[in-house]
């Protein structure tokens, strides 16, 4: 019998530091072991070099692991790179996540542009290369239950023309937005996710009670004023 392919499945999205800080508690509440670390398939020393949360890695491509419990890290030495070691009993739970990049452009440079400076770089959250077994899917299915939470699908270009765009009109995208970094771009006319992007006319935050309990939690624990602007993050190959 002939071996399934391999696949990657990725939602691209728009989140700021706030909004991730949400998505990191709320993986932890659904998945006690969650263990995040910047990724890379190869490691210096035998160790896991974990962090946190996102805010605290080096590298915006994050490795997100649910291990089982009573899991440890196993490592043997990585072929053909002598002192270099990779991990060798990766959990079947697991996922990546890129983090969204943020750019101030130049000083001075705003009267060039049609929207204000920052502005994004969209980033993504994937699964995989799986084969997609019925327990994959249900995983899948379970982070992104969450993530939709989160989120919102439908908004406006900017060059949209004519009457308001009200949400029950406004299309469902792919590239997910988190509702933190929705709120702040509706706070200013000129602000634009990915140099285009805002809210719907007649858009509100619908925040539910499992929504502002993770907000509060959020608040109480990096303090008054976190978020209030998006953080710069830089681009890494790792």
């Amino acid at each position: 019998m002939s071996h399934l392919p391999l696949r990657f499945k990725v939602t691209y999205c728009t989140m700021d530091v706030f909004d991730d800080a949400m998505l990191e508690m709320a993986l932890k509440d659904a998945f006690p072991r969650t263990i995040f670390y910047p990724f890379s398939a190869t490691f210096r020393r035998p160790a896991l070099p974990v962090v946190k949360s996102f805010k605290d890695s080096s590298s915006s491509n994050i490795r997100i692991l649910m291990p089982p419990l009573g899991w440890a890290p196993v490592f043997k030495p990585y072929a053909n790179m002598r002192g270099w070691y990779e991990l060798a009993n990766r959990p079947d739970d697991y996922l990546n996540y890129r983090g969204t990049a943020w750019t101030y452009g130049r000083q001075n440079d705003d009267h060039r542009y049609i929207f204000d400076w920052p502005t994004s770089e969209r980033g993504s959250i994937s699964f995989g290369p799986w084969t997609w077994t019925d327990e994959e899917k249900a995983f899948r299915s379970k982070v992104m239950r969450i993530f939709n939470r989160l989120t919102v699908d439908r908004y406006k270009e900017y060059d949209h023309t004519g009457a308001p765009l009200l949400m029950k009109d406004a299309p469902r995208r792919a590239h997910r937005i988190g509702i933190h970094a929705m709120t702040w771009t509706q706070a200013a006319p000129r602000r634009m996710l990915e140099g285009s992007l805002r809210p719907c006319d007649d858009w509100e935050p619908k925040k539910s009670d499992w929504y502002r309990d993770l907000e509060e939690r959020v608040k109480a624990q990096y303090g008054p004023g976190f978020g209030d602007e998006p953080v710069v993050r830089t681009r890494s190959n790792a």
